[in-house]
């Protein structure tokens, strides 16, 4: 898979993590997906990725910090916030919702 496919896949996630968090209105993660979706970036994780393989992928990323995940998350449109702490539950369905 492209670099940039997965990162797009991932913002896609965080901004549904976001709305579901209530850090962003619904509109928000609206805006972002359609932004990437002009853009012809993928928004959907292939079936071919569980998000058991997801979620065990993301624990060797860079941005976890003292052991533990940090996430991106849009607030609004230009405006994020690291978050630290999001419940498993909580990533599994956007996680989820992603398919």
């Amino acid at each position: 898979m492209r670099h940039g496919y997965a990162v797009a896949m991932g913002i896609a996630v965080a901004a549904r993590l976001a709305a579901n968090l209530r850090l962003c209105d619904v509109t928000t993660c609206d805006e972002i997906l359609a932004l990437l979706n002009a853009y012809e970036l993928p928004i959907r994780i292939p079936e071919d990725f569980s998000a058991d393989q997801i979620l065990s992928a993301m624990g060797t990323d860079k941005k976890i910090q003292d052991g533990k995940l940090r996430f991106i998350l849009p607030r609004e449109i230009g405006h994020v916030e690291i978050v630290k702490d999001v419940a498993r539950d909580a990533i599994f369905e956007a996680l989820n919702e992603s398919y």
